[in-house]
């Protein structure tokens, strides 16, 4: 859930934006890619299974929350 700025996101083959209230929710073993696609600050609220990972400058890592 976007709670400020302007989410871009990329999920599966689908590409789209979410502004703030907005929401979106990836399918099960589905790549997704999250940016901010605005020019101020992006807050978001998300949620992943125990065992999420996530990448960033080309590492990937299981975030605190989803361990």
């Amino acid at each position: 859930m976007v709670l400020d700025g302007r989410a871009g996101a990329i999920i599966g083959d689908a590409h789209g934006d979410a502004v703030a209230g907005d929401s979106f929710v990836v399918p099960p073993d589905t790549m997704f890619e999250v940016s901010n696609a605005g020019n101020v600050g992006l807050r978001m609220l998300c949620c992943l299974p125990v065992g999420g990972q996530a990448l960033t400058d080309s590492a990937t890592f299981t975030p605190p929350w989803a361990e």
